[in-house]
């Protein structure tokens, strides 16, 4: 498994395994959007087991990150590794992205914005 959706009061947890890249990227953003038919307006991308992250990972981030933020809600990263730290400030998405140091502290900062 590449990852694993939970929901949990209206929040979508994404819960990604080694790698985002082009393979899990495609079956995530399908499932995602799919999911997002309904009236989500946060998720959580969880990245603790996560080491690598392609430019296809990047498109996900991007387009969750803007689906929601049309709906006045957000994106939250959480348990970034060192490597997709360093790859999110490459390209300058850490400055606007929410980036939290776990899932719990992203779920109470969405049940603050609710």
């Amino acid at each position: 498994m590449k990852y694993l959706i939970e929901e949990r009061e209206n929040v979508l947890i994404v819960y990604f395994q080694e790698k985002l890249d082009i393979n899990s990227s495609l079956e995530v953003e399908e499932e995602l959007t799919e999911k997002l038919e309904k009236d989500i307006k946060f998720v959580v991308f969880d990245f603790k087991n996560t080491q690598y992250i392609s430019s296809s990972g990047i498109r996900v981030i991007v387009a969750t990150h803007k689906k929601l933020e049309k709906r006045n809600g957000a994106l939250y990263l959480t348990n970034l590794s060192e490597s997709v730290k360093v790859v999110l400030k490459l390209v300058e998405l850490d400055k606007i992205l929410n980036i939290v140091e776990n899932t719990e502290v992203a779920l109470l900062e969405i049940n603050g914005r609710k």
